[in-house]
């Protein structure tokens, strides 16, 4: 049996770590921008999915706390769990698409339906979600590159939210940028798309990216230039739900940014009560006693 607070578990959790952030940051980028793959690349990513599933194995004998934190050790209770929450999830992130499915290169008939088998690849994209539950059983005591994340605590709550939903929005926008451009790539960069209407379909997959880029920041940002817009119906539908994101986005934000004006008003006004408290103090020589607990009324 493996104790989810183990050294060992900890350890294989951050090993597993550093497969989903290449999952989650370059990963996309080859699928939808690059047409070939390093040699080095297809060992590596054939290396993860083996790691996956041995991941997937090790789950089915960990350990595991309830909703009332109490650790569940039954061997019929983990399994239970884990099919009934991840193990859908984790399926389909190491399922080799990649070897079953036609690669691009292949010459086919079908050339649309092959591109479409570069979707496959993306299921993997489904073990971000895992990155939540594998942070928390993470002791950020033991690790000291976690540990150095511990100047998060210097902000306020509200901020603390803010910075994390900044940097889970770079990592959409970023996702975003990618599915905007394969949508055109799966239709062979036809006059109907977006990348032909700007002249980039054999421009290099750096500028490409560039532009996707610029498109999805611009899109969650509300600006909105208008100098790439969509033009088939299936870019048209996913930019919609793009926007939707961008304005549920925008306004998390200035909700955010309200609260932390508020509650810095608030510090403030705390530390001058606090200071003319001290002030008043000294100069009347109030009991210790008395002063402390003042301070905690006004806390």
């Amino acid at each position: 049996m493996v104790l989810p607070d183990s050294t060992g578990k900890r350890m294989w959790d951050v090993f597993i770590l550093h497969f989903m952030g290449y999952t989650i940051t370059y990963l996309p980028y080859r699928v939808c921008f690059l047409d070939t793959t390093p040699d080095s690349l297809y060992w590596y990513e054939m290396l993860m999915q083996i790691f996956f599933a041995i991941d997937m194995v090790i789950t089915f004998f960990t350990a595991y706390y309830n909703e009332k934190d109490g650790l569940v050790t039954s061997r019929s209770q983990i399994s239970s769990n884990y099919l009934r929450s991840w193990f859908a999830i984790d399926f389909i992130a190491c399922f080799p698409f990649t070897y079953i499915l036609p690669d691009d290169s292949e010459p086919s008939s079908y050339n649309s339906l092959v591109r479409l088998s570069r979707l496959s690849r993306l299921y993997r994209l489904l073990r971000i979600i895992r990155l939540i539950r594998i942070v928390k059983l993470i002791n950020v005591s033991k690790i000291k590159i976690i540990q150095q994340l511990k100047i998060m605590t210097m902000f306020s709550t509200s901020m603390q939210r803010m910075i994390k939903t900044m940097i889970l929005c770079l990592v959409f926008v970023h996702l975003s940028a990618c599915f905007f451009f394969l949508i055109a790539k799966i239709n062979d960069f036809s006059p109907n798309t977006w990348i032909f209407q700007v002249g980039l379909q054999d421009a290099d997959p750096d500028v490409q990216y560039l532009n996707s880029f610029y498109w999805s920041m611009q899109t969650v940002t509300t600006v909105g230039f208008g100098d790439i817009t969509p033009v088939s119906n299936e870019e048209k539908i996913f930019v919609i739900i793009w926007m939707a994101f961008g304005g549920a986005y925008y306004s998390f934000v200035i909700s955010n940014l309200g609260e932390e004006l508020e509650n810095r008003e608030n510090e403030n006004s705390l530390q001058s009560k606090l200071n003319t408290l001290k002030l008043f103090a000294n100069e009347t020589g109030l009991p210790l006693n008395l002063v402390h607990k003042l301070k905690r009324y006004f806390q």
